[in-house]
This record gives C-alpha cells, sequence and structure tokens, in this order.
C-alpha cells in the first residue's frame, strides 16, 4: 500500500509499507540541535505490526513535532519602538559630543588623510580649530608654517611627507566649563564637550533584518536638536548646515548570549535632507 507524500511546513514525510515492513523517511530543510535529534530518531523506524491508526497517530505526532521546533527555531527576538528609544537616547548622550584633540599637533596637506589619534589635522579642521580658539573653547598657543620657518632637516622631511604646519593646543575655560556641565568623563589629551541636546518625536519604521544567524533591526525615525552656540558655529565652519529638525537610521543588533540589542551604526542627517553617510546599510552587507 503506498501513500502520497505530504509537505508538512517545507519537510517531505514519506510513508511507506512494502511486503508487509514499513519505514518513515524525513527529509527536507537542515536542522539543528533538538530537531537534528528528531531527524536522527525517526530517519529509519521499523513500524510493522502497527495498526494503520497506530500508523497515523505515529505520523501525526513526528509532524506536529517538527512543526512545533521549527516555529521555536524561527522567534526573533522583539524590539518595540518604546524599547528602542531608551538605548538611543543614552547613546546619544555618550555619542553626541565633540573630541578635540590636544596637544602637539600637525597639519597635513591633501591628499593625505589625517589621523586625528596621532595629532594630525587636514586643513579643514584647522580651520575649525582656529573658530573654538575664537570662542575660547580651546586656545592655540603656537602655531608655525613650516615652509617659513628657518630652514632646517626635520622641516624639510616633514613637508616631504605631507605636513604643512604644526601648532600647540590647550583646553580654553569655555571649554572646561562646558566639559563639566555635560558630565563627560575627561580623557588623557582630549577635550569633549556636546553638540547639544536631542529628544526623539517620533518613530516611523522599525523593521527586522536578519544575516546568517544574527537577528538585526533597523530603526528610523525623527527628533530635534537643541545645539550648542558652540558646536553650531564649529559645524558651519567645517561646511555643515545644522537644521533643529533631524531625522536618524540606526541599526541594533541581537546579543544572544546577554540577551540584550545595542546599537551598532548610525546615520543623521537634516530631516528635509538625504542622509550623507551610510554607515547602516553597509554594516548590513
Amino acid at each position: 500500500m503506498m501513500y502520497r507524500p505530504k509537505r508538512i511546513r517545507g519537510a517531505l514525510v514519506r510513508s511507506q509499507w512494502r511486503s508487509g515492513q514499513g519505514y518513515l523517511l524525513h527529509s527536507g530543510d537542515s536542522f539543528d540541535g533538538f530537531e537534528a535529534g528528531l531527524r536522527n530518531m525517526c530517519l529509519l523506524r521499523n513500524i510493522s505490526g502497527l495498526t494503520r491508526g497506530k500508523k497515523m497517530r505515529l505520523l501525526l505526532t513526528l509532524a506536529l513535532s517538527v512543526l512545533f521546533v521549527s516555529q521555536a527555531r524561527a522567534a526573533a527576538p522583539s524590539l518595540s519602538d518604546r524599547e528602542a528609544m531608551s538605548p538611543l537616547e543614552g547613546h546619544w548622550r555618550s555619542a553626541g559630543v565633540l573630541r578635540i584633540k590636544l596637544g602637539n599637533l600637525k597639519v597635513v596637506r591633501e591628499p593625505l588623510e589625517p589621523d586625528i589619534s596621532k595629532g594630525e589635522l587636514s586643513e579643514k579642521d584647522l580651520d575649525g580649530y582656529k573658530v573654538l580658539d575664537r570662542l575660547g573653547v580651546i586656545a592655540i598657543t603656537k602655531m608655525e608654517v613650516l615652509s617659513q620657518r628657518r630652514f632646517n632637516w626635520e622641516d624639510f622631511r616633514n613637508m616631504a611627507l605631507g605636513g604643512k604646519a604644526e601648532l600647540t593646543v590647550r583646553a580654553g575655560e569655555k571649554g572646561l566649563d562646558l566639559q563639566r556641565r555635560a558630565n563627560v568623563r575627561a580623557e588623557d589629551g582630549w577635550l569633549i564637550i556636546p553638540q547639544g541636546t536631542f529628544k526623539i518625536e517620533k518613530i516611523v519604521r522599525n523593521e527586522e533584518q536578519k544575516k546568517v544567524v544574527d537577528y538585526y533591526r533597523v530603526v528610523m525615525g525623527t527628533f530635534t536638536a537643541s545645539w550648542t552656540a558652540e558646536y553650531r558655529e564649529y559645524a558651519s565652519s567645517m561646511g555643515r548646515q545644522l537644521s533643529d529638525k533631524r531625522k536618524f537610521k540606526v541599526l541594533y543588533a541581537y546579543d544572544a548570549f546577554t540577551s540584550k540589542w545595542k546599537i551598532v551604526a548610525w546615520d543623521y542627517a537634516n530631516l528635509d535632507e538625504e542622509f550623507h553617510t551610510n554607515y547602516v546599510d553597509s554594516a548590513l552587507r
């Protein structure tokens, strides 16, 4: 007696009886954990001697087991809009700052890419530093253009490697006051001041993304920004016009070991402009 194959949640369960000898054959998706054990247990099972009713109950038990495990395996961790807001506001408190390198710095010419951690600035960075100096956030105590100094071989070598100028920078009184009022942790060699304060207005999208076995969520929304006068002027000197109405795209990753979501990438822009960065999409590739 031959029964037609039945597909249950993508798995093929076929029962065959030949000459009184019966077995169950299960094939389909790849399995892990309990489901793999279930497949191995049921791959070859002698059911000769059972009544037709018991055979059908056995098939039904197998099908329900596969369905239960498949649903349990497919269950993704959730992140509600409200749950997404709290870590984002915490992220803004720590990431919504301007980090200013102090000490002996060097300005490098284009097309070299400056490494701020090594005390290297671009010529545009220097324009921003001059604005911060004028505002009293920092104090440029010395600046010398290498080509205008008395010739020496060390300067010649630095210019050959792309160096243009050297300057010495310390924190200004206003910068230290901004850092204290923002309650940010001081770091040696850096002045850290707030960009402003931020408030989420609305979340417009909260979508699940999966990459291999990792779960992500892309959360998009709008927020308002109250920029400090110092940061607004600094940003303007760097060619960025800041609006109080803003939008965000943030990528959350789920940590299966701690059962928590964490922010791993973000993009921000004025509400009426396109995003100028692509960090979220790049992280998902």
